[in-house]
This record gives structure tokens, sequence and C-alpha cells, in this order.
């Protein structure tokens, strides 16, 4: 993956909002990114939990990446130069 794709998947998942029980836009998103990135099988399962796996070539130890998708409020009153929710970049 090269790094302006990396970016524009990361700013995709930044603003789409994703509270805790509502992260559906977000697992569609990293169901998508997975599958065009070639995984083998990718799938959602019935608790709205992505599923990729990649099919290694030699016989090894399996690698598990388990994280999670929904975000926590902002605190009002906390000031901010861009909208936490904006994914603005900045040098």
């Amino acid at each position: 993956m090269d790094d302006h794709r990396l970016i524009t998947f990361a700013q995709d998942l930044v603003r789409l909002p994703s509270p805790s029980g509502r992260e559906r836009a977000v697992a569609e998103r990293v169901q998508e990114e997975m599958q065009a990135l070639g995984f083998d099988r990718v799938w959602m399962d019935e608790y709205g939990s992505v599923v990729g796996i990649v099919e290694g070539a030699w016989p090894g130890k399996t690698v598990l990446l388990d994280a999670h998708t929904d975000t926590v409020g902002i605190s009002p009153g906390v000031p901010w130069v861009h909208d936490p929710f904006a994914a603005t970049i900045e040098n």
C-alpha cells in the first residue's frame, strides 16, 4: 500500500461517524479496503465485525490483528485548531 492510499484510508475512517453501536459505515469501509488489497476471504459477521484472511504461501505462525472501530465523543469546550473529525493534514 502506498503512502497516499494509506493516508486516504485513514482519513476515510476518521471522517466516518462511529460512536459505539453505530460502527457499520467504518466496518464497511474496512471490508472494502481488504477486498481492494486482495485478501483471500473477507466478510462481516453477524456482530458487524470484519474478518479478513490472507492465506500464507508457507507453513508457519499465524498473525492476528484485532482492533475496535468505535470512537468516543469529543469533550465540550476543548479547543481544537481543526475539526477533530475532518482528518486535516497539517505539516
